[in-house]
């Protein structure tokens, strides 16, 4: 008898659905790991360069790394102003702020697909658009676990933002309370595999 999700497969009675599927490499084919966050992406549909061992998971440990990449390559206080753009294949085109952010979720997530989450859902690298500031930065903890000094602080968080004055500024403190949830072209945007 042969059954499953490939043809020509022996149907396991316990398990009816094949454990790997080589028409279908979204089907896990490796454990999940540890901290992995959301589900599996095609590794042969999307470049990630968070995902350091190419296995389809991204875990909250390996966006952390491109993050202290990028805290490297851009510390506080380089310039990013009103002349810096960047084009995402995702986010669009963006300048100053917006083109700060759109790098870093991109240098992150590569191409894979953005989606909207409410302010609760939000993770670190997520893509936060306060339409009546028009401002764009980068969540840098996930909600409510704001954490200084081994004290966690679940009413704020932090951003990594471009054109602050010009310049890069990191761990920029922002408050839960004091964010536009309702106002026009506000948005919180992941892209965390689903």
């Amino acid at each position: 008898m042969t059954g499953g999700t490939t043809p020509g497969q022996p149907v396991d009675p316990v398990d009816p659905v094949d454990p790997v599927d080589p028409v279908d490499p979204v089907q896990p084919d490796v454990p999940r790991p540890i901290g992995a966050v959301g589900g599996q992406y095609d590794i042969s549909a999307y470049d990630v360069p968070a995902d350091s061992n190419k296995d389809g998971w991204i875990t909250e440990a390996e966006v952390q790394a491109v993050l202290d990449q990028l805290k490297e390559d851009y510390p506080v206080g380089s310039p990013w102003g009103s002349d810096d753009t960047w084009k995402s294949p995702v986010l669009g085109y963006g300048s100053e702020c917006a083109g700060f952010a759109y790098m870093v979720s991109d240098k992150i997530f590569g191409d894979l697909p953005k989606y909207e989450v409410a302010m609760e859902n939000t993770r670190v690298g997520d893509v936060l658009k306060n339409g009546p500031a028009n401002h764009k930065s980068i969540v840098l903890n996930n909600y409510g676990m704001a954490i200084y000094n081994d004290t966690v602080y679940p009413e704020q968080y932090y951003t990594v933002d471009g054109n602050v004055g010009g310049k890069v500024s990191w761990n920029i403190v922002k408050r839960y309370s004091d964010w536009p949830t309702g106002t026009a072209d506000t948005h919180i945007f992941s892209r965390y595999p689903k």
